[in-house]
């Protein structure tokens, strides 16, 4: 494995466990409050982290059966999983999630760096493929310690939510049908020590200046542009951030 993914392994756990933390600290009352997502509560989002967990085991280690029952999985699956796994109440809930997390960096650290996975969009690399449980992890847990009144400490980990935002650039103008820009793009984000993460060449025109925490919400739409301080700078900047997404 190489340090790259043994990082992300290491991120995805640490993400993992600040969830954990927030979970640990609620009452069972708490669990079952509803959160941003229409229709679901805290068990709904815990049960979701599961399920979209044991599909990347399956894709990672059975890529050809994945595919082929993701292929004939209705549209619905997300609530559907969501729904079911909430239903068994919050203790069992708690630990499918928890377990469902291990598998994940145990079947991730058996595959080969060079790893392609398939899943019910692109497939992706299995470093990307990490990087979206990090981004997922940070997202649905955002919606928990909103809905249970907990805080979350904005870290370093919000860099790779912002890193598959700039991947997906491209992606969330097609997958809304709108036109690509083809001008040339600048991200910098400002992460929690003062650091500035910076994606394109620094002589673009267009260009979009963020706090990581802010940009990170923005980017798992959890957050609309109108309430978010990121600046722009160019028309196509502004657009980006209009339809600016994490996932893909």
């Amino acid at each position: 494995m190489s340090d790259l993914l043994d990082s992300l392994c290491r991120d995805l756990i640490d993400e993992g466990d600040a969830l954990a933390a927030t979970v640990g600290a609620a009452d069972e009352a708490d669990l079952t409050r509803a959160t941003f997502c229409p229709g679901w509560t805290v068990l709904h989002q815990l049960s979701h982290l599961e399920w979209t967990d044991l599909q990347l085991v399956r894709a990672l280690t059975d890529p050809e059966g994945f595919t082929s029952d993701a292929a004939a999985m209705p549209r619905r699956r997300v609530d559907e999983g969501a729904r079911a796994g909430s239903e068994r109440g919050a203790d069992a809930c708690v630990r499918a999630w928890q377990a469902s997390r291990s598998r994940v960096i145990e079947a991730v650290r058996q595959q080969p760096d060079s790893t392609r996975v398939p899943w019910f969009g692109p497939g992706m690399s299995i470093t990307t493929a990490v990087t979206a449980r990090i981004m997922e992890t940070f997202a649905h847990g955002h919606d928990i310690a909103d809905a249970v009144g907990a805080t979350v400490e904005p870290t370093a980990r919000l860099r790779h939510v912002a890193t598959l935002a700039w991947k997906a650039r491209s992606y969330s103008f097609s997958v809304r049908g709108l036109e690509v820009p083809t001008t040339e793009l600048r991200l910098e984000v400002r992460g929690i020590d003062g650091e500035i993460w910076s994606w394109g060449p620094d002589s673009a025109e267009n260009r979009v200046g963020a706090d990581a925490y802010d940009f990170a919400l923005l980017a798992t739409r959890r957050r609309i542009r109108a309430d978010s301080s990121a600046s722009t700078t160019g028309v196509d900047a502004e657009r980006w951030l209009e339809v600016v997404q994490a996932y893909a």
